[in-house]
């Protein structure tokens, strides 16, 4: 028989907090301490696993603690700054103490005069600080990240790194949930986390170093796009190379020409409008669209074959990812996603996923040690050393859409499974249960009516043993 783990309720206290969301409005941060941070206080640094550099403004530094390496240099962001080298360190949940004496990172100056950035820490937004999180050296630096040089000391034997957040409350929408979800950060392999996971094995590096494990992006992940209460829809290619960083919350993706992102029913739900206008970047402003009003589905197949998918509804406003990572950006870049790199060989990336994996799926996880990357699903997650087939769920709907008086709720499984779909009001109290039972392989509908029910935006959850799927309705009167 399979055995089986709660993902969602994991023992995280010697786990490192990630996410203070009200907090510079950043997605995940690290509180660091350490002798080379000045003035007694711990000081907040965006996370980004999409880089290895830790750069911090010198005037949040006690230079006395610190070695100047190298002087008036440029990090990978473009910033100027010294290179120094200290002693940095941080707290799991219980206070245990994770440190490294000698880390080098970079003391961040004004573009103009040559002084350090001033100490940033109750400024809104701060002074550009960041601390990378790639789970590999840098080569062409000559840099590590900080959480990668945590794993090589505390957990040499078993290197790994992993992302677990705690699973939200049934009906809880992205958009509404995202600003209380918690994370943490996981050093080293834990046999409780990665028993649990389904892994790509086949992830390539993006350096043609072989002997090392650089998972710049992950194979396996589809996305599809749905209009609500229409059958229209845009699906990638079932096997994209993802880049997973959370330091680029959006879920983001190139589509084709030939896809139909500006024609039919799709042309009014991808505007030229949204965060991007802001940022200054040329790709973007030339080719950029921001999906509204639109449902997203995101799967993930393992290296048996199985798949998991996670759903959200966009909303109207193509500023929401100023909010919450349920937004998509497309556009017809020529390169990567939209970046492009002189290595590797493989294809590049049609898709960055986003932050709205964290919130959907409790554990992303990094197995340095035996170059393989993985993901947990809420509910009971089957052990990968004797798996079991589970129903994968497609094409959920729900129609008509503003609903008045009845709504049928469509959805398709690989096989038969137990589901349960409920409906949610908008502070997450649940209203109804539609159905809570076994479906059959296939097509099904069901159909419900709201009865009583105040007019207003509500939330249904459809569930299986590894599929959820929460998108939103509106109910008129």
């Amino acid at each position: 028989m399979a055995s089986s783990q709660d993902l969602c309720s994991l023992d995280k206290a010697k786990m490192i907090p990630l996410r203070d969301a009200t907090y510079r409005a950043y997605q995940f941060t690290f509180s660091l301490e350490g002798t080379a941070i000045a003035g007694g206080t711990p000081y907040e640094i965006h996370f980004d696993t999409g880089s290895w550099t830790t750069s911090i403004p010198g005037g949040a530094l006690d230079f006395s603690k610190l070695t100047v390496i190298q002087r008036d240099v440029t990090t990978d962001w473009g910033r100027p700054a010294d290179l120094v080298e200290g002693q940095l360190a941080v707290k799991s949940t219980d206070g245990t103490v994770y440190s490294m004496d000698n880390y080098r990172f970079y003391a961040l100056k004004q573009s103009v005069g040559g002084a350090y950035l001033p100490d940033d820490r109750t400024a809104p937004y701060g002074n550009g600080a960041i601390m990378g999180g790639f789970p590999s050296p840098d080569l062409h630096r000559n840099e590590q990240s900080f959480p990668f040089v945590l794993a090589q000391k505390y957990a040499a034997d078993r290197m790994g790194l992993g992302i677990v957040s705690a699973c939200s409350p049934e009906g809880t929408s992205l958009s509404a949930g995202w600003a209380s979800l918690n994370s943490y950060l996981q050093i080293g392999n834990v046999a409780e986390i990665t028993d649990y996971l389904a892994w790509r094995s086949d992830v390539p590096n993006w350096t043609s170093d072989a002997a090392g494990f650089y998972p710049e992006a992950v194979p396996g992940f589809q996305v599809e796009v749905g209009i609500p209460g229409t059958s229209e829809r845009i699906v990638t290619a079932n096997d994209l190379i993802s880049t997973v960083d959370t330091g680029a919350p959006d879920l983001t993706l190139r589509l084709a020409s030939n896809d139909p992102q500006y024609a039919g029913a799709f042309a009014s739900h991808f505007v030229t409008d949204g965060p991007w206008t802001r940022w200054g970047n040329s790709r973007y402003n030339q080719d950029a669209t921001t999906l509204i009003d639109a449902s997203v589905t995101v799967r993930f197949t393992d290296d048996s074959g199985v798949s998991r998918s996670y759903g959200f509804n966009v909303p109207s406003d193509p500023y929401e990812a100023d909010r919450s990572p349920a937004s998509l950006f497309a556009g017809r870049w020529s390169g990567g996603v939209p970046w492009t790199y002189a290595e590797p060989s493989f294809l590049r990336n049609r898709i960055n996923l986003g932050n709205s994996l964290y919130f959907f799926w409790p554990v992303y996880y990094w197995d340095i040690k035996n170059k393989r990357v993985g993901i947990g699903t809420p509910l009971t997650a089957s052990s990968n050393a004797d798996s079991v087939p589970v129903a994968v769920m497609d094409r959920v709907s729900a129609y008509p859409n503003p609903v008045s008086d009845a709504v049928t709720f469509r959805f398709e499984l690989s096989m038969a499974a137990r589901i349960r779909l409920a409906v949610y009001d908008a502070l997450g109290r649940e209203v109804a249960v539609v159905a809570s039972g076994y479906a059959p392989a296939g097509a099904s509908e069901l159909r419900w009516k709201p009865g009583n029910l105040p007019a207003g935006v509500y939330h249904y959850r459809l569930t299986t043993g590894s599929d959820t799927f929460v998108s939103l309705i509106t109910l008129v009167r």
